[in-house]
């Protein structure tokens, strides 16, 4: 299923740049020659103003749809190294929690688990002996 994900984006990915360059190589300068001749007429007073404006319409628009093929690249970029930086070896986590050790057949928990370098968990109490009339205050 990866390996198809894969080709599908590799796929993808060379579509969307030959579109591009398809764009920069001949869409664009075709309508920017098409765009300057209908000034030129327009300035002669050869072509409708409605027609230069036409062309200037259509100029824009495959300026915006050559910026929309270019986010499409980076798109496709993107997804095909997220598919190919992830594997399917790949666990995020372990197969049993490593805390408590598995949780065996006992399910006692250790006394004391280490919580990093130089601390660790809370223990039990140590009790110690009690001082006969106090009043657990410190004597006030």
């Amino acid at each position: 299923r990866l390996r198809t994900e894969i080709l599908d984006a590799q796929s993808q990915f060379e579509t969307t740049k030959n579109i591009v360059e398809l764009y920069k190589s001949s869409v664009i300068p075709t309508t920017k020659i098409a765009s300057s001749n209908a000034k030129a007429g327009y300035s002669a007073k050869k072509v409708p103003l409605s027609s230069y404006l036409d062309i200037l319409k259509t100029e824009r628009k495959q300026e915006l749809e050559l910026l929309a093929a270019e986010i499409d690249v980076e798109l496709a970029a993107v997804r095909l190294e997220n598919l190919l930086s992830s594997s399917s070896g790949v666990r995020f986590a372990p197969s049993r929690p490593t805390l408590f050790q598995g949780m065996s057949e006992s399910s006692e928990m250790p006394e004391a688990a280490s919580m990093g370098k130089g601390t660790i968990g809370p223990s039990k109490p140590k009790s110690r002996p009690s001082d006969s009339g106090s009043s657990g205050m410190g004597g006030m």
